[in-house]
């Protein structure tokens, strides 16, 4: 249970030890990251657990200070510093309903402020929390798809406020989020603010609303998230206002198809605004959204990867989506690369919007699923796209290649050279909204090899 005192006390307590931590190395010497996750090893350590233990002064896992004091002692913290939050063995999970703390201050190049969760190992070591593990954050109500969808569920344990930069979070795993996830990035509303150098790693979550969120005016820069999943899914994974120079990579994303209707359409991975993005090894699953009473729209929906038009030069490498009602990779990006990944089982594998610099390389499209009245493609073109190397399979109610209505000064035109494509059982090779072009050359269809120029 957690420990009960007085806010006297808690001040006084809280307040002491993390000044004299400040002056002096607290057993950072004998702390050490997990093994394997790469991080740089802290200069200071302060230790929480669920009710605290011993003296709460923070210096050991011996002497932790309660989970609920991190809300007093983020604000204290200086570049170098670690949090390290820990779950004894064979405890039950910590459970939580409001926000703990927010960081407002940077860390520093190579000299991050990080906050870590894990097992308690022995002396002050923290050890990685096994994926089979129980969670060591649940929300502390009962969690269903209608308290998300509602804004019952619970607010993100953590927040990043006031531009803080340099930061690693690493090591949850959670049970419960609402819309606003585990972090939630804020800039103070009708202001801008720019996050910097942040990494988010080695997040294992079930039953969420999002995992990570920012708020309107959040710009982040220098983001990787890595070696991640999420199963059991409402809304996404992400979602990003302004997005520049970041990394996804290995991330298991699965929404379980958890259908919050079209009001609250799952997107996996979201991004608004920004350039240079990467997606390494993402898997993209089962996000499908269905009308619910009430919804006045029936478009199917639910996406994967999702970029909008003011976002430029993204990649997408090995990259695989299966079962999502819409888009595997809706994409409004301009240049777009995608290369040596999948979509299985979607609605469109593929759907490119801009007259830009647009490739698909060495991919697969296949076993698209037609929803309701509404066709399919491998890939629906609304602007330019080269396609190589890359094969396709349509059967009923399945295009190759649909070319969409443009919104671009120019009609929408796809050259594809090499791969293959196989049509069976009332399949087209290209259909088209208004007018358009596709170019084929050296493409085998149905084991023929044609190269043609086909004008919509």
């Amino acid at each position: 249970m957690p420990v009960r005192v007085s806010r006297r006390q808690a001040n006084t307590v809280l307040l002491g030890s993390l000044m004299t931590g400040l002056a002096r190395p607290t057993r950072a010497d004998t702390a050490e990251n997990p093994p394997g996750t790469g991080l740089p090893s802290p200069k200071q350590v302060k230790y929480f657990t669920a009710g605290g233990a011993g003296s709460y002064t923070g210096d050991s896992w011996q002497d932790a200070m309660p989970i609920v004091w991190l809300k007093k002692s983020l604000p204290l913290a200086v570049p170098g510093m670690a949090y390290y939050i820990g779950l004894p063995r064979g405890t039950e999970s910590v459970p939580f309903q409001e926000t703990w703390g927010s960081l407002a201050t940077s860390g520093e190049p190579g000299n991050p402020i990080q906050i870590l969760a894990g097992r308690i190992g022995q002396g002050n070591k923290m050890e990685a929390l096994a994926t089979d593990s129980v969670p060591l954050l649940k929300s502390a109500k009962p969690w269903s798809l209608d308290a998300v969808v509602s804004h019952e569920a619970p607010q993100p344990p953590l927040q990043i406020i006031n531009s803080a930069s340099h930061i690693v979070l690493s090591g949850f795993v959670i049970d419960g989020t609402g819309v606003s996830g585990l972090v939630r990035f804020v800039a103070k509303k009708g202001e801008e603010e720019s996050f910097e150098d942040i990494v988010i790693s080695d997040i294992v979550a079930q039953n969420v609303g999002r995992v990570i969120e920012t708020t309107h005016g959040t710009t982040l820069r220098h983001l990787t998230v890595e070696n991640c999943s999420a199963t059991a899914i409402v809304r996404g994974f992400a979602r990003f206002w302004d997005l520049s120079d970041s990394t996804f990579r290995k991330i298991t994303l699965d929404a379980g198809n958890l259908n919050g209707g079209i009001k609250n359409s799952c997107e996996l991975i979201a991004w608004e605004k920004g350039e240079n993005v990467v997606f390494e090894d993402i898997v993209l699953k089962n996000a499908v959204n269905t009308p619910l009473p009430g919804d006045n729209k029936t478009y199917i929906q639910g996406d994967g990867i999702v970029t909008e038009r003011e976002t430029k030069n993204v990649t997408i490498r090995r990259c695989h989506a299966s079962h999502l009602g819409d888009g595997g990779f809706d994409l409004k990006t301009t240049n777009v690369t995608i290369e040596d990944s999948s979509a299985e089982g979607c609605k469109f594998g593929a759907r490119i919007w801009s007259d830009a610099d647009n490739v698909i390389r060495r991919c697969s499209f296949k076993a698209l699923e037609p929803v309701q009245y509404f066709k399919t493609a491998c890939v629906q073109a609304s602007g330019r796209v080269e396609i190589m190397d890359t094969t396709m399979e349509v059967g009923p109610g399945t295009y190759a290649i649909e070319l969409g209505e443009s919104k671009n000064e120019n009609p929408p035109a796809v050259k594809m050279t090499g791969g293959s494509i196989t049509i069976a059982d009332g399949g087209k090779l290209v259909e088209g909204r208004k007018r358009g072009v596709l170019e084929l050359n050296n493409v085998s269809v149905n084991g023929e090899t044609k190269t043609q120029r086909i004008e919509i």
